[in-house]
């Protein structure tokens, strides 16, 4: 169903303000705070919503090629662009050290143990015995 030229104006005022209520009320709703929210959940609305989005948006060719030129460029902006182009070229590692050291007390390491046998004893009984690794 094509919008009406309300709801596009409250799509058009959602995408510069981002507040559904503020939309709702500079495109003529006069129950704003309610219906702005409302109008968000309208199917109708969120394909538009999307759509504006998609015409507008930068795809990640054009991200790269305008952080090369901030990059190449001699601004204050160009060390920030490296550094966004080294990160999504991995030229960076961070590296985090791991304290894996833990102590397990005796119950639980006998509650494995207990588990782990009656596991195999089953299996022995559904195989008819013997030993492991005596195929």
């Amino acid at each position: 169903m094509p919008l009406t030229n309300k709801r596009i104006a409250f799509v058009e005022h959602y995408l510069s303000c981002w507040n559904a209520s503020e939309a709702a009320r500079r495109a003529g709703y006069k129950q704003a705070h309610s219906q702005g929210p409302r109008l968000l959940e309208n199917v109708d609305v969120q394909a538009y919503v999307k759509a504006r989005l998609a015409e507008s948006a930068m795809c990640a060719d054009e991200v790269l090629s305008r952080l090369t030129e901030i990059g190449r460029s001699e601004t204050r902006d160009s060390l920030k662009a490296l550094e966004l182009m080294g990160k999504h070229h991995k030229l960076f590692t961070e590296r985090h050290e791991v304290d894996a050291t833990h102590t397990v007390s005796d119950d639980v390491l006998d509650a494995i143990g207990g588990a782990l046998k009656r596991g195999y004893d089953e299996e022995s009984k559904k195989s008819g015995g013997g030993d492991i690794g005596s195929d």
